[in-house]
């Protein structure tokens, strides 16, 4: 089952109840207002500030296995793919359209309501039938007469991934803003994704977190940094071979083999 099961598998059996106390979604409109604009510049004042939260990231990142397995984990990629393209396709499962009243199959859902769906984890033994063993992820999804709601939250239990021979599990929450998906089934849709709790590489046990924008038709991640003076945004498109940091004070592209970004014929060094 694709990880767009995680949102949409449990569709089919939805239905309208007289009275349901529905859970509220968590607040994303911080983080999606750092990805929109961000409010710390990249100058010689905050530059080492920056690039010191970056490569400590990276060095987080690199520990699990790299970005691509974290994704799958928290359901945004399917394994074994090499970019975000096929995150989350769009359809299935018997979904029609949700830009509206809910539509499953031929019939229409109204009213206040949640889906709550739970997938297990790909495992460490790469097993071809799921086992509870392997952790799941939880996610729940909010909906009402014109749609779902874009935030969809929950938990990651004991999730676990394979990565080049290395045992990862994650335990924390886990936040996804889906942005245009549930709405127009928009495969150039950008997820934002959040991570907060904990992960375990082998034997070793550390506290993680991390947030994401993927872009679902390329190659393109985005990564918030905060930092003092506010947040800036670290990209890059691997394809394309383009990176660089989205900040208050515009887009620099940056050759970090050379240590150096650019912005409108400005130069700054990075060390």
């Amino acid at each position: 089952m694709r990880p767009v099961a995680l949102i949409l598998a449990l569709l089919a059996l939805a239905c309208k109840q007289p009275s349901v106390d529905v859970p509220e979604p968590p607040d994303m409109s911080g983080v999606l207002q750092a990805f929109e604009a961000p409010s710390a510049p990249l100058s010689a004042a905050t530059v080492d500030e920056i690039v010191a939260k970056q490569k400590a990231f990276f060095e987080q990142i690199e520990s699990l296995g790299g970005l691509e397995p974290v994704l799958a984990a928290l359901g945004a990629v399917d394994s074994g793919t090499e970019t975000s393209a096929s995150a989350l396709q769009a359809g299935g499962d018997g979904a029609e359209r949700l830009s509206s009243a809910l539509q499953v199959g031929t019939v229409t859902v109204t009213g206040d309501g949640f889906l709550t769906v739970t997938r297990t984890c790909a495992g460490w033994l790469g097993a071809t039938t799921p086992d509870p063993a392997d952790g799941t992820i939880t996610l729940t999804a909010v909906f009402d007469d014109e749609g779902f709601d874009r935030v969809v939250w929950g938990q990651a239990t004991a999730c676990r991934y394979l990565v080049d021979g290395h045992r990862l599990t994650l335990d924390g929450q886990v936040r996804v803003h889906t942005g245009t998906l549930l709405v127009d089934h928009d495969t150039g849709a950008q997820l934002t994704l959040g991570f907060d709790g904990r992960a375990q590489v082998d034997d070793r046990t550390f506290a993680a977190a991390f947030t994401f924008r993927v872009t679902l038709s390329s190659t393109r991640v985005e990564i918030a940094l905060d930092v003092s003076a506010g947040s800036v945004i670290f990209f890059a498109d691997d394809s394309a071979r383009v990176y660089g940091f989205r900040a208050a004070n515009g887009t620099w592209t940056c050759d970090f083999e050379e240590g150096s970004c650019s912005h409108d014929g400005d130069t700054l060094r990075l060390w």
